[in-house]
């Protein structure tokens, strides 16, 4: 159409949403004036995400705009599981869409070992989230895959 990206779709949804939508947003639009609009948050303790279930992105603080990549916001229950160490179990590598080892990338990340996590293609990952949802010791795999391509930027 020949115009600028001033409006964007996006989904507010999610258990705790009182009352779920979809709107056409304008780029800038505070995320806080969304979510009182759909009437608020049912539960103070709900977790709220910038996108997706998987790969959302937790929001600490709801003031800020919606931008160019936003597609929704979504209130969910908080996981205050605590994370264990790892059983090897493998079912990290069974369900990463790359066939990565999700599980050397938390151990390499630990040692704190950039070479070993590009050995092990850290870089290929998307963080698509399926490792750490599966993840038996409930482990936050998205975390230490994130720091470890943040050690790799800065061995370079």
């Amino acid at each position: 159409k020949g115009m600028p990206l001033v409006e964007r779709a996006v989904s507010v949804t999610g258990d705790f949403m009182k009352e779920p939508a979809n709107f056409m947003v304008k780029i800038g639009t505070n995320v806080q004036d969304i979510i009182d609009y759909c009437g608020g948050i049912t539960r103070e303790d709900a977790t709220i995400k910038m996108g997706g279930m998987m790969m959302g992105a937790v929001l600490e603080n709801t003031n800020v705009p919606i931008i160019k990549g936003s597609n929704g916001i979504i209130a969910v229950n908080t996981d205050y599981t605590e994370a264990n160490e790892c059983i090897k179990c493998g079912r990290c590598m069974d369900v990463c869409p790359m066939e990565l080892a999700p599980l050397n990338f938390y151990k390499f990340g630990k040692e704190n070992d950039p070479k070993a996590l590009l050995a092990n293609n850290i870089r290929d990952c998307f963080e698509c989230g399926c490792c750490q949802y599966i993840c038996s010791s409930k482990i936050p795999l998205v975390k230490w895959i994130k720091s470890g391509k943040q050690a790799i930027m800065e061995v370079k």
